[in-house]
C-alpha cells in the first residue's frame, strides 16, 4: 500500500511543479561615458514565481529575484552592483516593471551612499527614461543609453524517459506485491 501512495505522490509532485510557474530572464545593456572614459553596462537577473501574473513594481532584492548583477566594465571607474555591494536603498522601492520591461524614472542603485547623491566613498547609478547616469567613486559623472529587456524562459519539458521509468517502477512494485500475496 505504501508503495502505491509513494508513486501517486511522485506523479502529483511532478504535475504540480510544471503547472503555472513563470521564469523570466531580465537583461541590462548599454554604455555610459564622460567623453574620456566609456563603460559597458551588462548584467541582469532571473525572476521565478508560481503566479503567472507579472509584477509592475519589483525591487532588486525581492525574494523571487536571483542572480541580480549590473556591471559597468571597461575602465578605471568600473563597478558591479550586486547583492553584496548594494547597501543603500533606491528612490523607488520597486523600480522594475516586468510587464512592460521598463525601469521607473529616477531609480537609483547605490553602494554605500546615503540617499541618491554620490560622494567620495560610493557609486550611484540612476535610470531616467532610458538613460543611465553613473556617478563613480572617482567623481566621474557619466551618462548614456540604457536598455532593459525581459524574456520568458520556456519551462523545461518533462523528459520522455521519466514516464517510462515510472511505468517500470510501477511494474516492479506490482510484481513485488503479487509475489508477497502468493
Amino acid at each position: 500500500m505504501g508503495f502505491k501512495v509513494w508513486i501517486l505522490a511522485a506523479l502529483a509532485s511532478l504535475a504540480a511543479t510544471s503547472a503555472g510557474a513563470v521564469t523570466l530572464q531580465a537583461t541590462f545593456g548599454g554604455s555610459v561615458s564622460d567623453g574620456v572614459e566609456t563603460l559597458t553596462i551588462s548584467g541582469g537577473f532571473l525572476y521565478e514565481d508560481s503566479d503567472p501574473m507579472l509584477p509592475t513594481a519589483i525591487a532588486w532584492d525581492d525574494p523571487r529575484i536571483s542572480n541580480f548583477i549590473l556591471s559597468l566594465t571597461g575602465g578605471p571607474s568600473a563597478f558591479t552592483f550586486d547583492i553584496g555591494s548594494i547597501t543603500g536603498t533606491g528612490l523607488d522601492a520597486a523600480p522594475f516593471n516586468l510587464q512592460t520591461a521598463t525601469i521607473n524614472a529616477q531609480t537609483c542603485l547605490l553602494a554605500s551612499v546615503p540617499g541618491c547623491q554620490p560622494n567620495a566613498s560610493g557609486h550611484v547609478i540612476t535610470f531616467v527614461n532610458g538613460t543611465a547616469l553613473y556617478n563613480a567613486l572617482s567623481g566621474n559623472n557619466m551618462s548614456g543609453a540604457f536598455t532593459f529587456s525581459v524574456e520568458e524562459i520556456a519551462a523545461v519539458p518533462l523528459p520522455a524517459g521519466i514516464p517510462l521509468f515510472l511505468t517500470g517502477l510501477g511494474a516492479i512494485g506490482a510484481f513485488r506485491l503479487r509475489r508477497r500475496q502468493s
